[in-house]
């Protein structure tokens, strides 16, 4: 079952380019309308059909520490969600929209890089209602796909300081070896940006 209360960790408050930390306080979205209302909708569409689903991109990485305005909505979602042809080509078996009043749905198949990505269905936190990705599986996609903006959010989540940093690298130790130097290398640059600006 997809519903569940939201766990009671740091509240991220305020507008996409500024906010504050509580400890104690559930922790709530903080996108445009837009964005919110698409991500409201999709998520309900995949609970309707069943697909277990964990919200990862810049949406996860606002709820870690960081709230930036993001154009999209990046979902996970696990295997129920799609046919594979004998060429091993993906097709959704049930209709997944690409756009909800104009703004990018993107999904991300569970088996992108292992199985041990079903960890984010099974404990997401839960905040307004959407199951945000564990940290570490965020953190992870970013790293597979290393963008600019990737490597940047893992920085800006580092220096939130919100992450548990060990259990981060220890997962990826376990579940990711090749990326692991760089998680040190963008963990390093977090800690110097934070001393320059101390």
């Amino acid at each position: 079952m997809l519903i569940l209360e939201p766990v009671v960790v740091a509240q991220v408050v305020g507008s996409p380019w500024e906010h504050k930390a509580e400890v104690g306080e559930p922790m709530r979205l903080t996108q445009s309308e837009p964005v919110l209302k698409a991500l409201f909708e999709v998520c309900r569409l995949l609970t309707e059909y069943g697909i277990r689903h964990a919200v990862i991109g810049g949406i996860a990485v606002s709820v870690y520490g960081w709230p930036r305005a993001t154009r999209d909505v990046d979902l996970l979602i696990g295997d129920e969600a799609w046919e594979r042809e004998a060429s091993g080509a993906l097709t959704p078996r049930f209709e997944l929209p690409e756009r909800i009043n104009g703004v990018p749905i993107d999904y991300l198949p569970i088996d992108v890089a292992g199985g041990f990505l079903t960890q984010a269905f099974l404990r997401p936190i839960w905040t307004d209602g959407v199951p945000i990705a564990p940290a570490e599986i965020v953190v992870c996609t970013k790293l597979i796909r290393l963008a600019m903006r990737d490597q940047a959010d893992i920085v800006e989540m580092v220096k939130a300081d919100i992450i548990d940093r060990a259990a981060v690298r220890a997962f990826l130790a376990e579940h990711t070896p090749m990326l692991v130097g760089r998680w040190d290398a963008l963990v390093t640059q977090a800690e110097a940006e934070i001393e320059r600006s101390q």
